[in-house]
């Protein structure tokens, strides 16, 4: 089995530029942990979560997301149990995938 046969399209995220309250609104509206952050070329650079809105301690409609996501981001590589065995131990609550070919 591959991330792209169980992933959810269209995958919801925010960009670099966007506001730490425009990354809210999608959390909450989808109620989902975190969303991938993409920068040019829509490529996945990084994780922005509710916790790291919360560690961010500031006014979310001035913080961009750039300065308050996880980076770099990190994606189990296409094959959809790789993520929980490529750190014993640990255990993703997110994680983004990105898969050549798709939209």
């Amino acid at each position: 089995m591959r991330v792209r046969d169980i992933m959810q399209r269209p995958v919801v995220s925010v960009r670099t530029s966007d506001s730490g309250h425009q990354a809210a609104v999608l959390l909450a509206e989808h109620g989902y942990a975190a969303l991938p952050v993409l920068g040019g070329e829509h490529t996945v650079v990084g994780m922005v979560s509710g916790g790291d809105l919360l560690r961010a301690q500031a006014e979310l409609r001035a913080v961009a997301v750039a300065e308050v996501m996880s980076a770099p981001a990190v994606s189990p590589g296409g094959a959809a149990c790789r993520s929980s065995t490529t750190m014993p131990g640990c255990w993703a609550s997110s994680a983004a995938a990105t898969c050549s070919g798709l939209p």
